[in-house]
């Protein structure tokens, strides 16, 4: 199977094709076992490698299409980028300065789709993004002019269907007001734009848990090890592990889509020894402060360069440097982070070390064609590049690419455009209060709920009406939360539920560590784990909070590590 190279015919018989795509039941996706026998024993049209948001996007597309999909992902949904973003679906205001003044079509170009894709996504998920206004300084009238003159052609890009506030003038005072600890020497008047925000790991959650309702087979923790050469009837086959298993399966699929993020060159050289690199990986830092520090507007400029510091979570989110390559943030980076943050705060107030609650690295990369799809000699697609707002644009290309060079019958173009996303449907405005008056928990539990799961949080209420508790008591998450999570969203270790299915673990990672034996207890309880098993999976999340979330290194220590830890653990 993974010998010589077969020649691909032109016209392949597509053995997938005699059995369409269909749309799966709920208790489906509680049975991992059934999953891994479905992707051991069919031929699927298109198998997806990578699970974050370009790879969900492409199972989604591709699904939506009629075409039997696989998606399989190395670690969990959103592991890796997708998850660590700087929370923002927006247009590339910072772009369009640059795009001006070097007379850049192709720049504008993007800047124009990326607005487009950001109304997109805001008719297909409205339950998950929320409008943040962005405040920029105004030091001088020949900078107010400027500004004022980009952030009017931005608003006209986004054109006359947006649902975005138009950008305007606010005075010194109502600047003040917006931010009180921000530094005034010489603001004679700031301006406000407005851009989305939004959970990431959350909305990579939704992407998935709608591919699986048109029909696509998606597993975490299954590991791609080798890529054979087509056969003679132009079917592939991947050698994969099941990484909590440890046993082997074959997926055959006709095409194989390449979405693995910075890592798509590892997948290259599985499909051919030749293949060069066309990766360049960086990577940048973020950092998670007190929320009193950026309450309400988000402080930024047009600076290719600039930081920007914003509400998210009721905490700041402060980013992004870039630094060294790897996942773990260092503590030069973090401080070159708070220096840069401290120029535009106020002198009377105190930023240290002391203040970080979080800190972590995402790594990105740039590629030679970005946000389009290349193909290979044996048809593998790669794409990588883009970000959270170009995602749905980059997935359509992708299987465009796809249906065209396999001749795959897909049963109709892309419909992702009007697609809602997972909990979007019969979405009300006000169904937080309505959830307050009818399961008595608080508001800001509600308001969570529905951001999180939109429609659905009715459902994880209902089904799991026995745990209502929360799990922290500064924070909305509740213990339900890691019921549903098990029981609906593939999640399979502590870290899967701390960190990407509720974010406690990114806003404050010594109360991610307060909440774990916790969390531990009721995954162990509906996954059967022994003590040991406990023991070493609270030993493991430990050593991913030291070693990827910056605690112990670039926040402050918490005495519970010693009374977690059954032995020390070098981060």
């Amino acid at each position: 199977m993974f010998g010589p190279l077969y020649i691909r015919i032109k016209e392949p018989y597509h053995p997938a094709h005699q059995r369409r795509a269909h749309a799966v039941g709920e208790e489906q996706l509680a049975s991992r076992r059934r999953i891994m026998e479905s992707l051991d024993n069919t031929v699927y049209d298109v198998l997806v490698v990578g699970g974050g948001a370009v790879g969900c996007g492409c199972a989604l597309d591709a699904a939506s299409r009629g075409l039997k999909t696989a998606l399989v992902e190395a670690s969990d949904f959103a592991s890796g980028t997708s998850s660590k973003s700087s929370k923002l679906i927006h247009g590339g205001l910072r772009r369009l300065p640059v795009a001006l003044a070097n007379l850049n079509r192709r720049m504008l170009g993007n800047v124009r789709e990326s607005l487009r894709e950001r109304s997109i996504l805001q008719r297909n998920a409205p339950h998950m993004l929320r409008t943040v206004p962005m405040l920029t300084p105004v030091r001088s009238r020949e900078e107010g002019s400027r500004l004022w003159l980009i952030l009017k052609l931005y608003d006209l890009m986004a054109g006359l269907g947006s649902k975005m506030e138009a950008s305007h003038f606010i005075s010194a005072e109502e600047t003040h007001l917006a931010n009180p600890l921000l530094r005034m020497d010489g603001i004679r008047a700031a301006l406000v734009s407005y851009e989305l925000q939004m959970d990431d790991a959350r909305l990579c959650m939704a992407l998935a848990m709608t591919a699986v309702r048109h029909g696509a087979r998606l597993a975490n923790y299954v590991q791609v090890e080798k890529l054979a050469k087509p056969d003679i009837n132009g079917v592939r086959a991947c050698l994969a592990k099941d990484l909590l298993t440890r046993s082997h399966l074959v997926i055959r699929s006709i095409a194989v889509v390449n979405a693995t993020g910075a890592y798509v060159d590892g997948m290259r050289r599985m499909d051919s020894e030749r293949a060069v690199a066309v990766a360049k990986p960086a990577a940048g830092t973020h950092i998670v402060l007190p929320g009193y520090l950026a309450r309400t507007h988000a402080i930024h400029g047009l600076g290719v360069d600039e930081i920007f510091a914003m509400p998210w979570e009721g905490h700041t989110l402060v980013g992004c440097t870039e630094g060294v390559l790897g996942l773990a943030p260092t503590r030069s980076e973090v401080e070159l982070l708070l220096d840069k943050f401290r120029e535009k705060l106020s002198p009377n107030v105190e930023l240290n070390g002391s203040h970080v609650l979080s800190a972590w690295k995402g790594l990105w990369s740039s590629i030679c064609l970005p946000d389009r799809p290349l193909i290979s000699e044996l048809g593998l697609i790669t794409i990588s590049g883009g970000n959270w707002t170009t995602y749905r644009a980059m997935a359509e290309a992708t299987i465009n690419a796809v249906v065209r060079e396999f001749q795959l019958p897909a049963m109709c173009r892309c419909r992702t455009k009007g697609i809602k996303l997972y909990g979007a449907t019969g979405h009300a405005e006000h169904l937080a209060d309505s959830i307050v008056r009818c399961f008595g928990v608080d508001y800001d539990v509600a308001d969570n709920l529905v951001a999180s799961y939109g429609c659905n949080a009715i459902r994880l209420l209902t089904a799991f009406n026995f745990a209502h508790q929360r799990l922290h008591p500064k924070f909305p998450y509740i213990a339900a939360e890691v019921h549903y999570a098990i029981e609906y969203e593939f999640a399979l270790t502590a870290f899967d539920v701390l960190a990407r299915r509720t974010r406690i673990a990114f806003l404050d990672v010594q109360a991610a560590l307060q909440i774990l034996p916790q969390v531990v207890s009721i995954m162990a309880a509906r996954l059967k784990w022994s003590q040991e098993v406990q023991e070493a999976e609270i030993e493991r999340t430990v050593k991913f909070l030291q070693q990827e979330m910056g605690m112990g290194s670039v926040t402050i220590g918490d005495p519970l590590v010693a009374a977690l830890e059954p032995r020390k653990i070098v981060a």
